[in-house]
């Protein structure tokens, strides 16, 4: 009978921790600290490849491989472009009370667009922490060298305990990995900085840039006595090179079908100027044939990116919103 007792009790207590350490994981995975809105190439979250709009808890490893980039959202709307080769973690204190909220950038480079911060969040590295209230900086982590703070808007604290000093709009502070003392910040260039965009938008960047230039070109050819297009040569080379920005964007799963569209749109619209250089294919049905092909693939593209747009929306304002 005592033992009977004994393996109740055992039983118990088994299931009362089963159901802490499940209710901690449930929480952790409701509570999503960042989301993943854009990859350009290869990235992973704990070894494992990511997938655009993917939400990140704390703990969360999150690499980029060689010649690729990423962007992260946080909670706050905080804005974190990842360089080329580059590692960071997500920290939270609610799970580990030792730990300080924010982001340990173990190597690489960040450009950070924050948000003003309700509470203390600092952008850590082996070689020194920023304290961030709300501004704008780049984080570079140089493994065994230095870790170096360039702020583009505002101020951060930045060092090791009771050894930091204030880096302003313009300036730089530097860490190395012997833990020093840090000099006084210096003032520098920042226009070489990882500039900040909202990387949903560079489809419609790549689109207008593109039907601005195809625009011009019909028009530079209708103006024109010959009908050549030999005075939108600049055109064509804006043409050209959209193209190839479209060639080396990696889609979103979601927006696959729209990326495919706009690439037939874009070829189709090409070809159309290639066979129209001269007045007397105008009327080759060929050249209408391409035309209208192009219309209906940009139709469609528009009517795509639309819909992508307001689920992406959607989904972040989910993650934002969540108690």
């Amino acid at each position: 009978m005592v033992r009977k007792h004994k393996i109740l009790i055992l039983l118990a207590m088994a299931a009362f921790i089963f159901s802490a350490v499940y209710n901690v994981y449930a929480e952790q995975k409701a509570l999503a600290l960042a989301m993943v809105t854009g990859i350009y190439g290869k990235l992973s979250v704990n070894g494992d490849s990511a997938k655009m709009k993917q939400r990140l808890y704390h703990g969360n490893v999150v690499k980029t491989e060689g010649n690729s980039k990423a962007t992260l959202l946080l909670k706050d709307k905080s804005e974190i472009k990842m360089a080329p080769k580059t590692t960071l973690t997500i920290n939270d204190p609610d799970y580990n009370i030792t730990e300080k909220r924010g982001l340990l950038v173990e190597l690489g480079k960040i450009f950070a667009k924050m948000t003003k911060q309700k509470s203390n969040f600092q952008i850590s590295s082996p070689y020194g922490a920023a304290a961030i209230e709300g501004t704008e900086l780049q984080v570079e982590v140089i493994e065994g060298v230095k870790t170096s703070v360039v702020v583009a808007e505002g101020s951060v604290r930045f060092g090791y305990e009771n050894n930091d000093v204030l880096v302003g709009k313009s300036f730089e502070g530097v860490s190395n990995s012997n833990k020093t003392r840090i000099s006084n910040p210096k003032k520098v260039q920042y226009r070489n900085l990882i500039k900040w965009q909202n990387d949903i938008n560079t489809y419609i960047e790549v689109i207008d840039s593109f039907m601005k230039a195809f625009n011009e070109a019909l028009q530079i050819k209708a103006q024109s006595g010959t009908g050549s297009l030999l005075k939108a040569q600049g055109q064509l080379k804006i043409i050209t090179a959209c193209q190839d920005k479209l060639n080396s964007m990696v889609p979103d799963p979601d927006f696959s079908n729209g990326h495919h569209y706009i690439k037939a749109a874009f070829t189709n619209a090409k070809t159309y100027l290639e066979l129209v250089k001269d007045d007397d294919q105008d009327d080759d049905q060929d050249t209408t044939i391409f035309y209208k092909t192009f219309k209906e693939n940009y139709d469609l593209a528009q009517r795509e990116f639309t819909k992508y747009q307001s689920d992406f929306n959607k989904q972040v304002q989910k993650m934002i919103s969540q108690k």
